[in-house]
């Protein structure tokens, strides 16, 4: 269960977007400038509600079905629990509930499960749904125990959430296959890269391309990632590791923040290209938070 998709996601956040979006429905450039201008985390929350469909994009105009704002917290629990991946963590969570004969339902968890289920117990104080007593979460909307008894994750929707989680990574690779083939050019390269991926999936990256140092042209290898623009969080494997280790310095890591606002779903503008990887994110510090086991890093101080 993957509760960090809801991290950094607050109603405020949201509400500033749709009144954004109500104000410049056609100029969605407008709509993140001056949400920026008072917000953090973009693209968290408007990924977010491109995901649920709480905002239909088409031909970079933005589209809401829903025109009064009092209605807006039921609707977005309403259009969480029509899909797979939002709504089997807010189901998972609120089972955890009990209702009691004169006082509203809640429950203590666990010190760990607090922790890990933190960024949609947020979400849900913010939106006015959970509040905390002491130790114990309280649920203030007992109604919102209804919305999830007919919710069931099927063999089938699981497997559609795995493919389209497959599809966003492939997107990715392509993308940056393409990016790379015009840099190629440009640089006077007479090489074309390869998509590994495609064929071998074991190989430890994705592309293979080529750089021009001192007039010799020598191979590079990439592994894309398909991240959020505010930490740059991304999973490295230990296959991955290892193969960073042996092609050194030559093994990059392509971390390509997701924007579904984008006909391309990607802001391209905002890759960041990292080597050396042991030098540049496992010793750093400074720059990069790596859990013990060494498979989730993150960027450190993002204030985007």
């Amino acid at each position: 269960m993957n509760f960090e998709i809801f991290k950094n996601i607050f109603f405020e956040n949201i509400l500033l977007l749709y009144r954004l979006g109500k104000e410049t429905p056609k100029n969605i450039l407008s709509i993140k400038n001056n949400y920026n201008r008072q917000k953090g985390y973009l693209l968290e929350n408007l990924n977010f509600l491109i995901r649920i469909n709480f905002f239909i994009i088409k031909n970079n105009e933005i589209s809401i079905n829903i025109n009064e704002e009092e209605k807006i917290g039921p609707y977005l629990i309403e259009l969480i629990m029509k899909d797979v991946e939002y709504g089997s963590c807010l189901k998972n969570y609120l089972i955890n509930f009990k209702i009691n004969d004169c006082d509203l339902p809640s429950f203590v968890p666990i010190r760990f499960y607090n922790y890990e289920t933190s960024y949609l117990r947020d979400f849900l104080i913010s939106l006015g749904y959970v509040k905390n007593k002491g130790n114990k979460f309280q649920l203030l909307k007992p109604e919102i125990m209804n919305v999830f008894k007919n919710f069931k994750l099927t063999p089938e929707a699981l497997e559609k959430k795995l493919l389209n989680q497959k599809i966003l990574g492939l997107n990715a690779e392509k993308l940056i296959f393409e990016n790379e083939k015009f840099f190629l050019i440009n640089q006077g390269i007479n090489k074309k890269p390869v998509h590994i991926s495609i064929g071998d999936v074991s190989a430890g990256y994705d592309i293979l391309s080529f750089r021009k140092e001192n007039d010799i042209v020598k191979e590079i290898y990439i592994e894309v990632k398909a991240v959020s623009l505010s930490d740059y969080q991304f999973h490295l494997s230990t296959s991955e590791y290892q193969t960073s280790l042996k092609l050194n310095p030559n093994y990059y890591i392509y971390l390509l923040p997701v924007d579904y606002s984008l006909t391309e779903s990607f802001d391209l503008k905002s890759l960041l290209k990292i080597n050396k990887i042991k030098e540049n994110i496992f010793e750093n510090k400074i720059d990069w938070k790596v859990l013990s086991d060494g498979h989730l890093i993150t960027k450190n101080k993002m204030q985007i």
